[in-house]
């Protein structure tokens, strides 16, 4: 059975966070007007945004990458700033994202399944995929910049195709929506609880 990686934020009073600094604790309260809460297979999700940020230029250590946080005053600034300087530098310069996300080309593969041989099979590439230099790229600049376009911002920011959490456009859609939050946040004087709610052991 796959595992799955679930997210959760949502907006807290100070006042419960002076009582339980743990985020997981704050996330147990059933009042959750403002949240965002992500679902994805094998955790691809968090995965792709970690490698997105590595090839990025922004020195943030994003409290989305964290197995959980608690944000409060400035904090929540400095790291909406963050997210809006990762946006904007995946719109100037797509190809960071591209290079994120290419994949090792290989013409075979096995899998592998509990109570079967090994099963070897051929890899076949989309048509709309461009290989260079032993690489496999899955996206161009403009599709980059689609797919931010497109991203869903709102508390669950899954898009309808993404039936597994696995999608780059998903990743672009959490961005967003995290980012709405925290605005939602600092505006409204509110602390922010978020968390891995069973990451992988």
């Amino acid at each position: 059975m796959a595992w799955y990686s679930y997210t959760l934020a949502s907006t807290v009073p100070l006042a419960l966070i002076a009582e339980a600094q743990h985020a997981r604790k704050l996330l147990q309260t059933e009042d959750r007007t403002h949240f965002v809460f992500t679902a994805s297979r094998h955790g691809v999700l968090l995965e792709t945004l970690s490698r997105i940020l590595a090839c990025s230029s922004i020195e943030n250590d994003l409290y989305l990458l964290k197995d959980q946080a608690v944000l409060t005053g400035n904090e929540i600034q400095r790291q909406a700033a963050g997210i809006d300087a990762l946006l904007s530098e995946i719109d100037r310069n797509p190809q960071l994202v591209i290079e994120a996300t290419k994949g090792r080309h290989e013409t075979t593969g096995t899998v592998h399944l509990d109570g079967f041989q090994p099963l070897p099979h051929k890899i076949i590439y989309p048509e709309n995929v461009t290989i260079k230099d032993d690489w496999v790229y899955y996206y161009s600049q403009e599709e980059v910049r689609a797919l931010v376009a497109s991203a869903p911002c709102m508390s669950d920011p899954k898009p309808e195709t993404d039936d597994e959490g696995e999608s780059l456009e998903y990743v672009f859609g959490f961005l967003k929506s995290h980012a709405s939050l925290l605005r939602v946040a600092s505006d409204s004087g509110l602390g922010v609880a978020y968390a891995e709610m069973n990451p992988a052991s």
